[in-house]
């Protein structure tokens, strides 16, 4: 009897998923420690489990993205990387070190990396090790769709970016306050273009996968919103430090980058319900819906994003739970709902059945996308609320 290979790549798709329930819990725990002003103790209160669900939040993102390139590239091209095993070692090392770290209240680090800094360098050598095995995998490869040109961006940028958020810890910067500020927040906004030119790229091969149309990944379309990805990822960060004494051409030149990569995007997932069509799939299948969801999320951000980029209304929502809401619209509406497509498609053969026989999965992505509205608008009225009182302070 043959022995079945081990699949590295399901087994991060998995790790990923048990990541998002414990974000979902370590969040549960931290909003009800802030609510009702009682720690559960001094290990499960907010000043532990906020941040503890942030990190666990990005590595959802990370694990289950590379999880999802892992398994296209053995799907498509064949490849199997040996280095994934080594690199799966450090995420473990990582998530025990960040637990122990919040457990401990051992902190010292920056926002999204707020545990000892000295464990970040699990994550950079993850990210190396990934970035190594893109590279291997694409030198035996000749044509290059659009989604093998993301991930080797995204992998490459996020290596870059990540040392770019540690920088602070050399003296030079922390002698230089708006200078460390503004390095450290223009280095956040880029490392979420970095993780979603891996995201994006993920969504057109399931685009392509459930179409069974490679045109739709070598389209000008296709690669005009790569480029565009590209320059949002280098360039669009002015908003995130629209307070620090910069130049204001960076900030509308940020902005006008952003919006329009998310009006391409629009037009790529429209270009993909045509594509349903010719190729008579169910327009109720699992992956499609997901998708479909996430479309309207992007609609969402985007509205937002656009009133956000008036300078008068930045001026009051900066700062706020606003802001906060268009993250997590971002965050849980986007990113989260793409990958679960994706999940869902290399997990099991259901890109193809009706979503309609899935009673339970119908009624939970109701749910899912009902309580995240109901989520986005209360932070929206608070952060209104706060707006207002610091007009008034």
């Amino acid at each position: 009897m043959t022995k079945k290979p081990f699949d590295i790549s399901a087994l991060y798709i998995r790790t990923a998923l048990v990541l998002l329930v414990l974000c979902v819990i370590a969040g549960l725990t931290s909003s009800l420690s802030y609510v009702t002003s009682l720690s559960i103790s001094n290990y499960f209160g907010l000043k532990s489990m906020r941040p503890l669900h942030v990190t666990f939040a990005i590595l959802w993102i990370m694990i289950a993205a590379q999880g999802g390139i892992y398994k296209a590239l053995e799907c498509n091209y064949n490849f199997k990387s040996k280095l994934a095993h080594i690199q799966y070692g450090f995420w473990l090392l990582f998530i025990l070190g960040v637990i122990i770290s919040f457990a401990l209240q051992s902190f010292g680090g920056r926002e999204y990396w707020e545990f000892t800094p000295a464990i970040s360098i699990f994550v950079l050598l993850a990210s190396v090790l990934f970035a190594i095995s893109i590279i291997k995998a694409l030198r035996a490869i000749k044509q290059w769709p659009v989604y093998l040109w993301m991930w080797l961006t995204g992998a490459l940028f996020f290596c870059f970016i990540f040392v770019e958020s540690y920088l602070w810890l050399i003296p030079h910067f922390q002698t230089k306050p708006v200078t460390d500020l503004t390095l450290q927040w223009k280095a956040n906004g880029s490392l979420v273009g970095a993780w979603n030119q891996l995201i994006y790229g993920l969504s057109f091969f399931i685009i392509e996968t459930i179409t069974k149309n490679k045109t739709i990944a070598t389209s000008k379309t296709a690669f005009f919103m790569y480029f565009l990805g590209l320059f949002n990822l280098m360039f669009n960060w002015g908003h995130h430090i629209y307070i620090a004494p910069i130049n204001p051409s960076i900030r509308y030149i940020s902005y006008a980058v952003s919006m329009t990569e998310w009006i391409v995007f629009i037009k790529i997932l429209f270009d993909w319900k045509k594509e349903l069509k010719k190729a008579r799939i169910p327009n109720q299948s699992i992956p499609n819906r997901l998708i479909r969801s996430a479309d309207f999320w992007i609609f969402i951000n985007l509205l937002q994003a656009l009133l956000m980029s008036i300078p008068a209304i930045n001026r009051y929502t900066h700062g706020t739970h606003i802001t906060v809401a268009h993250a997590m619209a971002s965050t849980i509406g986007i990113n989260s709902l793409l990958l679960l497509a994706a999940c869902v498609c290399f997990l099991q053969d259901s890109s193809r059945k009706s979503f309609k026989k899935h009673k339970k999965q119908r009624i939970l992505l109701l749910l899912l996308n009902l309580s995240l509205i109901v989520f986005w608008l209360s932070l929206v009225f608070a952060g209104i609320k706060k707006a207002n009182w610091q007009s008034q302070v």
